[in-house]
């Protein structure tokens, strides 16, 4: 595998990686992600539901009619809530800049109609504008599905029971310590198995192989990954409020799960029901006897735990109570899963012997269906022949020292970048085809010299695209920055895929020409 090949992967990697830093730095300093899930038909035909969008901030005078621009909205005062709509007319109050702002499907602006009239977009609520191709938005159609359906599955089935009022937007992250750990779990088993085999490899060789985990490595393995994933959630499942007198109070679970509750006065009042379990979609009234601070916390996994031994611990103090429930109930499932692992790893052995036994048994009736195989070989041949041709479309040589230089090429263009930021695309097409010819015409004409070039110029064009918005941060620098370098590496990865398949296409079009004017080229470019 050559260089190039290898820099390539681990910089698709390096963007993943950045990617999630991002998302987790968003968590604990509360500022935007600049690359945001559309959650409503409100935009479309230009966005749809689940497509996911760039933006990057900028300041509003930057902003002209027909952007599309990301705003905070002013008339969810309960929580955040981003709006992503198209600059419909832009007006001067007192001096000041403002957007008026409309999604192409809505028949009102935002600023009037039926609903909760937002106030024309000011800078401070201005957040940023979409990456767009003259008119166009830059999207992922549909990739943001997933996430939605996560989202609202998670939210539902991890919904902490609650009293009348609504549910603070806190008690909605406890899968954060989950997917963390899960990973640290995920990156342990990477690292752990030898290099040289694939993911796919390793983790089929965990389970499957000869040299697989030990059933006491594996329990130890999914404890890992249960005990700090149910601590946490019992940190974050909870509810509270604060009761002047004594009283009946209602709680009601709204997940998709039965639970079990412990409920609890912060200053040690009595209260008749302790410890409860609520079906999904009903409700339990507790008396309580005393006021101050009552606190609910609930899980579906305490259903394994008997109600005797969380009884007992209640006794002795409610708290340790939910940590030892947590602690159980995932000491119980670590064993159910680990013994699923081994059962599955079973089944998998007598179906490997049974696979060995019945190739033997049916040997005979094999030798009937020689000309379905052999029709089958055929096809597998066309397949072979198909991917070798693609593999071969331009070959993998060294890169040409005359490439170094060929990257300055690229450097009159980036200054169009400056000025004006929707025409990136249309600026890395038309300066790709330029180079494309020069490289060929200087003899850099390899898949090494194309990745070269290509990745060279996604990356300086990203970087000044993405790099105009840095100067209107004005707090939490180190997280926009975190931020800003995940953008910027994932637009230079789709940057890189258009530049480089335009720059293949071409030297395989120069190629055939120039074969075909003169066959000696064809010796040229093999030597």
């Amino acid at each position: 595998m050559s260089d190039m090949k290898k820099l390539l992967g681990n910089f698709s990697f390096f963007v993943i990686v950045i990617i999630i830093v991002a998302k987790f730095s968003t968590i604990f300093t509360s500022v935007s992600f600049p690359l945001s899930t559309i959650v409503s038909d409100s935009m479309e035909p230009a966005l749809h539901k689940g497509d996911i969008v760039p933006w990057i901030p900028c300041d509003i005078k930057d902003v002209k009619k027909g952007d599309i621009i990301v705003y905070k909205s002013m008339a969810y005062w309960n929580g955040k809530r981003y709006i992503v709509h198209r600059v419909d007319s832009i007006i001067m109050r007192n001096g000041k800049k403002l957007l008026i702002t409309k999604g192409d499907a809505n028949n009102y602006t935002d600023q009037a109609g039926p609903h909760v009239p937002e106030p024309p977009v000011n800078n401070e609520m201005l957040e940023g504008k979409l990456i767009m191709f003259g008119e166009k938005p830059i999207k992922l159609p549909y990739m943001g599905y997933p996430w939605l359906i996560a989202s609202k599955f998670s939210r539902k089935m991890v919904a902490p029971i609650k009293w009348r009022s609504p549910q603070s937007g806190a008690h909605f992250m406890i899968f954060t310590p989950f997917l963390f750990f899960f990973s640290i779990f995920l990156t342990l088993i990477v690292l752990w198995i030898p290099n040289g085999k694939s993911m796919n490899e390793k983790l089929h060789e965990l389970i499957f192989g000869e040299a697989r985990l030990p059933a006491s490595r594996i329990i130890l393995y999914t404890m890992a990954m249960f005990i700090p994933f149910l601590l946490f959630t019992s940190f974050f499942s909870f509810d509270h409020a604060s009761l002047s007198e004594s009283k009946e109070t209602f709680v009601f679970n709204p997940s998709m799960t039965k639970v079990r509750a412990i409920a609890f006065f912060s200053d040690g009042n009595s209260i008749n029901k302790k410890i409860f379990d609520i079906d999904s979609g009903e409700g339990e009234t507790i008396k309580i006897n005393g006021t101050g601070e009552i606190y609910v916390y609930s899980s579906p996994f305490w259903l394994f735990i008997p109600k005797g031994v969380m009884q007992f611990f209640y006794g002795i103090n409610p708290k340790l109570c939910i940590i030892t429930a947590s602690l159980l109930s995932s000491i119980l499932l670590s064993f159910i899963a680990s013994l699923l692992l081994i059962i599955t790893s079973t089944l998998y052995d007598s179906y490997v012997r049974m696979k060995a036994y019945s190739t033997y048994a049916t040997m005979y009736s094999k030798i009937k269906l020689l000309k379905l195989y052999s029709f089958a070989a055929f096809l597998s041949y066309l397949f072979k022949k198909s991917k070798t041709w693609f593999h071969d479309f331009s070959s993998w040589g060294e890169i040409s020292k005359r490439t170094y230089y060929l990257v300055l090429l690229y450097l009159p263009f980036s200054f169009f970048l400056i000025d004006g930021l929707s025409n990136l695309f249309m600026i890395s097409i038309l300066s790709t085809i330029f180079v494309a010819f020069v490289a060929f015409f200087f003899n850099a004409r390899s898949k090494n010299d194309a990745a070269f070039l290509s990745f060279s110029s996604s990356m300086l064009y990203s970087s000044i695209f993405v790099g105009k918005g840095m100067i209107y941060v004005e707090k939490y620098m180190v997280a926009r920055f975190i931020q800003f370098l995940a953008v910027t590496t994932l637009l230079s990865l789709v940057l890189f895929i258009i530049m480089f398949s335009i720059m293949l296409i071409l030297f395989y079009i120069m190629r055939l020409i120039m074969e075909k004017v003169d066959p000696v080229t064809m010796i040229e470019v093999a030597a």
